[in-house]
């Protein structure tokens, strides 16, 4: 398990823990329900904000065990399972309608997007 997802299950353990919903826990750390469901389900990142926020709402530690073991992690955790699928996969397709892929670009085009 890595340092996020350790940190997501963590966090949704301390809110049932203390018997609070999404909604009741959001509306303590000013973040919506809707919000705190997405870092919960691992679509969204924790980021500091809502960290810090827990832990002055609530006194934990959260924004310490943050930057000790998630600051550097290469991948974030909603990104994990495309890439254990992209290992897996013996052909890669990509659809970008509005841009040509990187590899595939000259370097006026490049220069032009960007």
């Amino acid at each position: 398990m890595s340092g996020s997802e350790y940190l997501i299950s963590e966090l949704r353990r301390v809110r049932e823990s203390m018997g609070l919903t999404q909604e009741s826990w959001g509306e303590r750390v000013h973040f919506s329900a809707k919000h705190v469901g997405s870092i919960e389900r691992g679509e969204r990142p924790a980021l500091p904000n809502y960290l810090g926020m827990v832990d002055k709402v609530f006194g934990t530690a959260f924004m310490k065990f943050y930057r000790e073991f998630v600051i550097g992690e290469h991948a974030p955790v909603w990104l994990r399972p495309f890439i254990e699928h992209e290992q897996q996969a013996s052909l890669l397709r990509v659809f970008q309608p509005l841009a040509v892929p990187g590899l595939l670009q000259t370097e006026a085009y490049a220069r032009t997007i960007i």
